[in-house]
């Protein structure tokens, strides 16, 4: 996971990750290519939530219980509340002119068929945070 993060991040040209915390064995045992995806949408979108030069992410991945957590948190616009319950639609788009509405539908996809879940916070003017369980028996 620690790998596909610093990928991903180097892909995306983002040098504005303020903290990653990584505590422990972050190993999970999931489909290398579409958890790749899974991370590439959740930073891209945290990274274009962004409203000005101080707007931050943070990634944290650490093992509770039986679990692998992985959160991705940013300080950017953050999500109005009439488009929560729309979030993992596939085809639905917020506040971006270029995105296709299927990053976080996919993402919901992948992480459910490797036995996770997803969920997010958000307040409007402070940012979002996505929260990734994986089960982990190691």
């Amino acid at each position: 996971i620690r790998d596909m993060v610093v990928d991903v991040t180097s892909l995306l040209h983002i040098e504005d990750i303020t903290h990653l915390d990584i505590r422990g064995k972050t190993v999970a045992y999931v489909d290398k290519v579409k958890f790749h995806n899974v991370l590439w949408n959740l930073i891209k979108n945290a990274y274009e939530s962004f409203d000005d030069d101080d707007d931050e992410i943070e990634i944290k991945i650490y093992k509770e219980n039986r679990y692998l957590i992985i959160e991705i948190s940013d300080t950017g616009k953050g999500i109005a509340d009439e488009h929560k319950t729309q979030l993992f639609k596939a085809g639905k788009t917020f506040g971006k002119n270029n995105g296709t509405g299927f990053g976080l539908a996919n993402v919901k996809k992948i992480v459910e068929a490797h036995g996770g879940t997803i969920s997010f916070s958000s307040e409007l003017g402070k940012g979002t945070s996505f929260l990734v369980k994986i089960p982990n028996d190691s």
